[in-house]
């Protein structure tokens, strides 16, 4: 009998030991992450090309492209993680390190030729090396998170989150997109956007500005005529986050499917839910009420019906828009759309917004 208890505690010991040792070492593991950029390169509109194209021409396309970019992150100190058919998955070991990648992809001029987009995050990951001559394949959040913001990116930006843009030591270059409902995610992240493309601002908007302004001449009824479009219009919007309507071509956005009593059904008013639409491009007809003039922007309050909630649009425009919104009367119906960037307590709001005047019978 006294053998036998012996050995039970014995076992009851190594079983103490193990215990201590396994959370030792999960304590370990805990500590391993190291803070690390993601990136993900993609070549945009690569499908269509395979159908348009044969093999023999695409598939040259598509290897220069792979080794151009391959050989820009290595000589900016980065690692090439894997290749995911036209995509490419890398890692620095910090911003500087990326930002000089994409400093030379925009630069070469082979590259310049391609469509393509760029996802960048930072934060902690966990490191395996599965096969031991093959490099670290990161896991963890940052990696799932730069995966999801990468459909917000359209070709010729780069997509980056508010984690990666505080790293920077000038972070002006990426302009804020609004904020995104991500998969799996629990909060809305705010995203930001770099352009790909070089270009003179005055020559890039010198076409829109001439044709909005010659045109503008030409139609009558326009309601808010007697404007002129110029490029600095565009450009000097302040250092609020409110962009108007033009900027919103730059992405692509779903439509929120759902009229405004079918809203409240699928969300019930809950904000766990809500968050899952932001970002949701949405069109709507209501009356306008009021608006107020903040330091940045400009909050136009219309109301769009009776429903249980969602009763309002906040419609956040530039202040350059103050004289347009001044010759609005209460109870004139307006025709606006937008993209949602946040709800609050049933009035969705939109940025990136657009609206016109509706008459009575129903037509612009």
């Amino acid at each position: 009998m006294d053998e036998a208890k012996k050995h039970i505690d014995e076992l009851v010991a190594t079983q103490n030991r193990k215990r201590a040792e396994l959370v030792a070492i999960g304590k370990e593991i805990a500590l391993s992450a190291t803070p690390i950029v993601v990136a993900f390169v993609d070549l945009a509109e690569s499908t269509q090309m395979k159908q348009d194209r044969e093999p023999e021409e695409w598939l040259g396309y598509v290897f220069e492209f792979i080794q151009r970019v391959d050989q820009r992150a290595r000589d900016a100190d980065g690692t090439v993680v894997k290749r995911i058919g036209d995509e490419l998955m890398v890692t620095f070991r910090d911003v500087q390190a990326s930002e000089r990648c994409v400093d030379s992809l925009i630069a070469d001029t082979v590259l310049q030729m391609y469509r393509y987009k760029i996802a960048v995050d930072f934060g902690s990951a966990y490191h395996f090396r599965f096969i031991e001559h093959f490099p670290d394949d990161p896991y963890g959040l940052v990696v799932d998170r730069c995966a999801r913001i990468a459909k917000y990116a359209g070709a010729g930006t780069v997509i980056c989150t508010s984690e990666y843009r505080a790293q920077l030591g000038n972070p002006a270059g990426y302009v804020s997109m609004g904020n995104f409902a991500l998969r799996g995610f629990h909060k809305p992240e705010e995203l930001f956007a770099r352009s790909l493309v070089e270009v003179d601002s005055e020559q890039y908007l010198k076409p829109l500005v001439s044709a909005v302004n010659d045109e503008g001449l030409r139609v009558e009824g326009y309601r808010f005529g007697g404007g002129k479009l110029t490029a600095s219009f565009v450009r000097e919007f302040g250092e609020g986050k409110v962009r108007p309507f033009l900027a919103r071509e730059l992405l692509n956005v779903p439509k929120l499917p759902y009229s405004p009593s079918e809203f409240y059904e699928v969300t019930g008013g809950l904000r766990e839910k809500e968050h899952e639409f932001f970002g949701n491009f949405v069109e709507r007809e209501g009356t306008f009420e009021s608006f107020t003039r903040g330091r940045f922007d400009i909050t136009v309050f219309l109301g769009i019906g009776i429903y249980p909630s969602y009763h309002h649009l906040f419609l956040r425009l530039p202040l350059s828009y103050i004289e347009l919104v001044k010759v609005l009367n209460k109870g004139q119906r307006l025709r606006a759309r937008g993209i949602i960037d946040d709800i609050l307590i049933g009035n969705i709001c939109l940025n990136y917004v657009d609206f016109e005047t509706v008459a009575e019978s129903g037509g612009t």
